[in-house]
């Protein structure tokens, strides 16, 4: 026969021990815990993430460089003549610009011309270095406009081949140069291709240059997307990050001196 279930002096069944529980206190200990340690690691993840789209870019940049490596290999060291001009159209000629002409080497073109970096189409002219040039469309004839595109890098325009018909370019850089490994080819830009001056004056993208100097067109590269510079591929093939002081001392035509400068921000 089974013994009688014990019962306390009331005559009622004991009490379960009770569940035990964070209170209120130990919650908001755990709450700020957990945020103080998210306060330390975003910058990190920033840093992180941030590092990765420059070796992103970097190797695209890259990619750009062997492309134009090859394209000069098979049209015995000549470059393309500049795409997208109105007289070359007039004359039947089908123009086009330096990344579809190099698109047979470089297949992932479209992708290609975005750094991860600036991404996000600005409406034409990008807002600032972290945004791409674009959504920009090119005419086949007058009447026949393809694209948009849309793009993070630009071509230095020294190194378009002038076309016969073409004689507003000046003198274009003569390939080979023994300086190959300090002339541009493809960076980070805020256009699609620019013809830079060794008299343009030192200046960040966005800002005005000091003594109300104008503008030129290095200002277009001289961004701070990648740190303090871009990514830049060279004339010999390799690519290299360069600050944006550090631009005014490349090769960017014949005619160009290098020359150290102090940017004002």
């Amino acid at each position: 026969m089974a013994e009688p279930r014990s019962r306390t002096p009331t005559g009622h069944a004991p009490n379960r021990a009770p569940i035990s529980g964070f209170t209120l206190v130990e919650l908001l200990v755990a709450i700020g815990i957990i945020g103080l340690l998210l306060a330390l690691l975003l910058p990190v993840i920033g840093s992180v993430r941030r590092a990765a789209n420059a070796t992103k870019c970097l190797a695209n940049v890259h990619q750009w460089a062997q492309a134009y490596q090859m394209y000069l290999s098979a049209n015995r060291g000549r470059s393309f003549v500049l795409g997208d001009m109105p007289t070359r159209m007039d004359a039947g000629n089908n123009p086009s610009m330096w990344w579809e002409i190099l698109q047979p080497h470089q297949p992932d073109a479209v992708a290609g011309l975005l750094c991860p970096e600036a991404s996000e189409a600005a409406n034409v002219t990008p807002k600032d270095a972290f945004h791409a040039w674009g959504p920009e469309r090119f005419w086949d004839t007058p009447a026949k406009i393809r694209g948009p595109y849309v793009g993070s890098y630009g071509f230095n325009s020294w190194l378009y081949q002038p076309s016969s018909e073409d004689n507003r370019m000046p003198e274009h850089l003569r390939l080979p140069t023994k300086q190959g490994d300090k002339v541009p080819v493809v960076f980070d830009c805020a256009r699609l291709d620019i013809p830079v001056l060794d008299t343009d004056p030192p200046a960040l993208y966005g800002v005005a240059p000091a003594n109300g100097a104008k503008p030129g067109s290095m200002r277009w590269a001289a961004l701070e997307r990648h740190k303090d510079g871009i990514n830049v591929a060279f004339l010999d093939g390799h690519a290299d990050h360069v600050s944006a002081t550090g631009l005014w001392e490349l090769k960017w035509s014949e005619q160009f001196t290098p020359r150290k400068v102090t940017i004002q921000r």
